[in-house]
């Protein structure tokens, strides 16, 4: 074999043996869009680190999972190389390897209610007080459920996705709060084929829910180069333009400044360290009322 072939193949083998395969979760059903953001987050982290670490390939995995199940496929390290995004709490900070950056930059924490078109205006006016009285569901072992529990409100855990809708739309539970990042999209897809679907106008709640990426504790120097390419996404900007490209338009839709925001208490979240908050969004412009 002439020897330029021979060197060719070597540079090819060397090029494909360092090449990182990482893995991320991807959508519960065929219209959770929630991880396509993350994908792209994702892409653009490794993107802006692949001069100090080498080139790799993006692969979505677990999809159809529950985040309750994509816990216990992380545990047994069903996926290699897995990353997968987390509100945080003490405990997931202390078990896994963390990405210590807020990558909905906050906003998660400010949550909109979906309703059935017939109690559309019943929360105007209402106080905390007041919604302990409504039923609210959630998905299984998401944190949101555990913190309005916490402030004592009627949670009940669904463990798939496209049924919590469902179980508004028919009545079966009375709230089902969604962030504001979020809920646009979710609610002008599903309306479609839920007529009964309605965004509750009056109220907004409010906890700290910051959101991070984690990976297996052993993964932790993946985990440092996805939070080294965050840094430079958010240096140089390119961070901020996708951010606001997902989600500026569900923030205004909502309306935040003619709602009454019921603030919660997070009790889950007491050691974690607060630098992240350096790179949550300021919310002014969009709860000021001119």
């Amino acid at each position: 074999m002439p020897l330029k072939t021979i060197c060719l193949l070597l540079l090819y083998c060397s090029a494909t043996i360092a090449k990182t395969t990482f893995t991320f979760k991807g959508g519960e059903s065929d219209d959770d869009q929630r991880q396509y953001y993350l994908q792209q987050v994702l892409t653009l982290a490794l993107d802006k680190t692949v001069d100090d670490y080498g080139d790799f390939e993006l692969v979505p995995r677990a999809e159809g999972l529950n985040l309750a199940r994509t816990f216990r496929q992380s545990e047994a390290r069903a996926y290699p190389n897995f990353f997968f995004r987390v509100s945080m709490t003490d405990d997931i900070a202390a078990n896994y390897a963390v990405v210590p950056f807020p990558v909905d930059r906050g906003v998660s924490g400010y949550r909109v209610a979906l309703v059935k078109n017939d109690k559309v205006n019943s929360l105007c006016g209402k106080e905390q007080l007041d919604i302990a009285s409504y039923s609210v569901v959630q998905g299984v072992a998401w944190l949101d459920g555990d913190i309005l529990r916490a402030n004592n409100l009627r949670v009940y855990d669904s463990s798939s996705y496209d049924n919590m809708f469902e179980m508004i739309n028919g009545g079966r539970m009375d709230l089902f709060f969604r962030a504001i990042n979020e809920i646009k999209f979710e609610y002008e897809t599903k309306s479609q084929a839920l007529k009964g679907l309605q965004i509750e106008p009056c109220i907004a709640l409010y906890y700290p829910l910051p959101r991070f990426f984690v990976t297996d504790k052993a993964n932790q120097a993946n985990a440092e180069r996805i939070y080294q390419g965050l840094l430079r996404a958010y240096n140089d900007g390119s961070f901020q333009t996708l951010w606001m490209a997902f989600f500026k338009e569900s923030m205004i839709w909502v309306n935040l400044k003619q709602r009454n925001i019921i603030k919660l208490e997070n009790p889950f979240i007491k050691k974690l360290n607060k630098d992240y908050e350096q790179y949550n969004f300021v919310m002014s412009e969009f709860l000021e009322v001119p």
